[in-house]
This record gives C-alpha cells, sequence and structure tokens, in this order.
C-alpha cells in the first residue's frame, strides 16, 4: 500500500504540487487532487484549479471554451507563474478581453486601408501603417 503523505502529485493545470487532504487524525487519505474533466480529458487538478477553472466550468457549460483556452495558455506559461495567474483568473476579464479583441479585429478589418494583415507561422495579426505626415 502506497504511503500517501510520501507522494505528491502535480496539478496538470498549473503545475504546482496537489494539496494532500487529511482525516481529523491528520492522516491523509487523499493526494490525487480532482478529477479536471472538462477542461482537461485525462487530468488531475489541485484544490486552487478545481475551483477557479474545473468548477466555473462545469457550472457554467458558456464558459468551457473560455476555460479550455485559459489552460492552453497556461501550458505556455513558466509553471511558477500559471499558479499566481490562476488566483487572479476572473472569468468576466477574460470574456471582456475576448470582446474586446474581436472588435479590435473587426474594426481592423472594415479599414483595410489602414492596417496591413500580416501572417505568421502562429496567428494572423495586423500592422497599422504610417501615414505620411507621420514620418
Amino acid at each position: 500500500m502506497e504511503d500517501l503523505k510520501k507522494v505528491t502529485y502535480l496539478c496538470d493545470i498549473c503545475n504546482g504540487p496537489i494539496e494532500h487532504h487529511k482525516d481529523g487524525n491528520g492522516q491523509v487519505y487523499w493526494n490525487k487532487g480532482h478529477n479536471a474533466e472538462p477542461v482537461l480529458d485525462d487530468g488531475r487538478a489541485c484544490d486552487t484549479c478545481n475551483a477557479k477553472v474545473v468548477v466555473r466550468s462545469r457550472i457554467s457549460g458558456d464558459e468551457l471554451t473560455v476555460m479550455k483556452q485559459f489552460v492552453a495558455v497556461l501550458q505556455i506559461m513558466e509553471p511558477e507563474n500559471r499558479k499566481a495567474l490562476i488566483e487572479y483568473f476572473d472569468v468576466q476579464f477574460v470574456e471582456n478581453l475576448q470582446q474586446m479583441v474581436s472588435s479590435e479585429i473587426k474594426r481592423r478589418e472594415e479599414n483595410p486601408d489602414k492596417y496591413q494583415s500580416v501572417t505568421s507561422d502562429n496567428a494572423d495579426y495586423f500592422v497599422q501603417e504610417e501615414d505620411d505626415e507621420n514620418l
């Protein structure tokens, strides 16, 4: 039988340690965290990620896409920065950011003479052309 207090797993969302859950006598009875579905198909989550990301996505199906995008961004971040970002994660902020980006893209698409579309290996983005008088 595994000695639960000697094994610490890592959260698949933030890469931080998964907390040990203890009974009233201080004995570790669980050390494998929470099921991270539907955010991750096969993963475990620490208490913080479960509360801030997983449970929110289960309660509001509309937020699932936002949560999956958020987790995808976390995966490219340095592990030591992930937990801090999760602590301050706010779904409303992410939704507002998405709306701002969508509005900006629409504005630039409606004014193609002012912005030049540039494609890279990773994404499409726009470069604002300088006015002749600003040169």
